[in-house]
C-alpha cells in the first residue's frame, strides 16, 4: 500500500468484507482499522490485522450532516493515542460499549429516533389524562 493512512475504514457488505480485507494485509501496524460492516466482529478484524488497533462502528443517518450518533466497540490494541473517538466525533456523538453490547446499538440508533418523531406528535394530540395512562 503506497499511502500511509491513519484509518482504514471498511463499509463493505459483511459477506465480502473478509475477502476485501485480504487486499490490505501487510498494512502498517499503526493504521487503525474500523469496520462499519454489520456482522463483522472484532475477532474477524484481528484475524486479518492481528497487530492493528481496531473498532466496530455503527452510525445513524444524521452523521451525513455531522450531527449523528455513533456506537463503537474498541478492539484490544486501541489506546487513546489512536484518536478513534475524536475522529468519529467529527460526525456526532460517540458512545463506546463492550463488543458484547454492540449488536443492540444498531436497532437503537436506527429505529428509536423515527419512532419518537412519529409517536410524540401523536401523543401530543391526545387528552392529557389519556397520555398519562399511555406513558
Amino acid at each position: 500500500m503506497d499511502a500511509n493512512p491513519e484509518f482504514l475504514i471498511f463499509t463493505t457488505p459483511a459477506a465480502k468484507t473478509p475477502e476485501i480485507m485480504d487486499q490490505f494485509k501487510g498494512i502498517d501496524s499503526d493504521v487503525t482499522v474500523l469496520s462499519v460492516a454489520s456482522g463483522v466482529s472484532l475477532g474477524d478484524i484481528q484475524t486479518k490485522f492481528p497487530e492493528n488497533p481496531s473498532a466496530l462502528v455503527v452510525p445513524n443517518t444524521p452523521v451525513s450532516v455531522n450531527h449523528g450518533t455513533l456506537g463503537v466497540a474498541m478492539g484490544p490494541h486501541v489506546t487513546k493515542s489512536n484518536n478513534i473517538e475524536s475522529f468519529l466525533g467529527l460526525l456526532g456523538d460517540v458512545y463506546t460499549v463492550p463488543e458484547s453490547e454492540f449488536n443492540i446499538l444498531g436497532p437503537l440508533l436506527v429505529a428509536v429516533p423515527p419512532f419518537l418523531m412519529f409517536s410524540c406528535p401523536l401523543l401530543a394530540m391526545l387528552p392529557s389524562k389519556m397520555v398519562c395512562h399511555v406513558l
